[in-house]
């Protein structure tokens, strides 16, 4: 049996993961990306049968989780994990196809490369903006983010074991954004500012300004600064 998956994120990855584990044949279609830190899992929410992949695809694993706002400071014991896009990717390791698809017509999938790939299931997993599936009219909210990854010269003093995964203590205008800060080593970590829930779009440029405000906390550390991603989900 040809499955054809579209979309190589998580889930299109795991579930083709799961169906070759039953020896089907299966292709993944999509873009190959380039992001380092895509995604973060909780460690209750891992399958017993791909915790072994979850494992050997994580930059950094966090014993606890802080969340922060104005006047408070939450922290609870809970697993959590950054994942490795291409590690991940690896070490799912299904054919992929490297071109987007402009058209389904079962059995057939049309890409923007020229082929026509045929399957006997065709799965969309490209999420709630697919061209192909239609959805129940619901009003969408928009997650924005801009990410960097500070490496400091004398180490950046945060907890290696603490993940924040929200700090809401700078007020930074009437969208509110919070930070993630999500420690890689000793040395480098990773800051995103986030807005995760808006009927309005924020900009790149708008997301790094926010950022660099919470940089300027940072006084008199040595540290150099890396693009790492920005993407908006809607």
């Amino acid at each position: 049996m040809k499955v054809i998956i579209i979309g190589a994120g998580p889930a299109g990855l795991l579930l083709g993961k799961y169906l070759l584990n039953y020896n089907e044949d299966v292709v993944i279609i999509d873009r190959t990306k380039s992001l380092h830190c895509t995604y973060c899992v909780w460690e209750d929410e891992i399958d017993s049968w791909c915790k072994s992949i979850f494992e050997n695809s994580y930059s950094n694993s966090y014993d606890k989780i802080i969340i922060k706002d104005m006047k408070n400071i939450l922290e609870k014991q809970y697993g959590y994990h950054l994942l490795d896009n291409q590690s991940f990717r690896e070490k799912i390791n299904i054919p992929q196809i490297d071109a987007n698809v402009i058209k389904i017509s079962y059995p057939f999938v049309f890409l923007d490369n020229g082929e026509i790939i045929e399957g006997d299931y065709i799965i969309d997993a490209t999420g709630s903006e697919s061209k192909f599936q239609s959805y129940p009219e619901f009003n969408k909210m928009r997650q924005s983010f801009y990410g960097e990854k500070l490496v400091f010269e004398n180490g950046h003093g945060y907890d290696i074991n603490k993940a924040i995964l929200m700090d809401f203590s700078i007020d930074l205008g009437t969208i509110p954004t919070f930070l993630y800060c999500l420690p890689l080593n000793e040395n480098e970590i990773f800051f995103e500012e986030t807005v995760l829930s808006s009927k309005n779009i924020m900009s790149k440029n708008e997301l790094k300004v926010r950022l660099e405000k919470r940089l300027d906390l940072l006084n008199n550390q040595n540290f150099k600064r890396e693009f790492m991603e920005h993407c908006l989900y809607f």
